[in-house]
């Protein structure tokens, strides 16, 4: 898995931007951006890529400790997720076939 310093050298490597400040730049941008919207409980959709979205988890229901045997009440909350488009999941199926062989 890259990180985020990984990430930065291939935008430069692929000739997208010449500096790695700016590579830095339109990174942090982007994931800056991207945290905000989902902080908000929007989504962001990439055609051809994915959705980011929040969902919510279930709550409001009980549950009981097992070792103390007392209730309590599950909370919902947030949960960030990624869904690829079907678009990426062809290809990423198509690359995956094409090393088995």
């Amino acid at each position: 898995m890259l990180e985020k310093r990984d990430f930065m050298r291939r935008i430069v490597k692929g000739g997208y931007v010449s500096t790695k400040k700016d590579a830095k730049l339109i990174t942090e941008a982007f994931l800056g951006t991207l945290h905000g919207i989902l902080m908000d409980g929007e989504g962001v959709r990439f055609l051809g890529f994915g959705d980011f979205i929040v969902r919510t988890n279930k709550g409001g229901h009980m549950l009981k400790n097992p070792r103390t045997g007392k209730a309590a009440i599950v909370q919902p909350f947030p949960n960030p997720r990624f869904v690829p488009s079907q678009v990426l999941r062809r290809e990423l199926r198509a690359a995956r076939s094409e090393t088995k062989v």
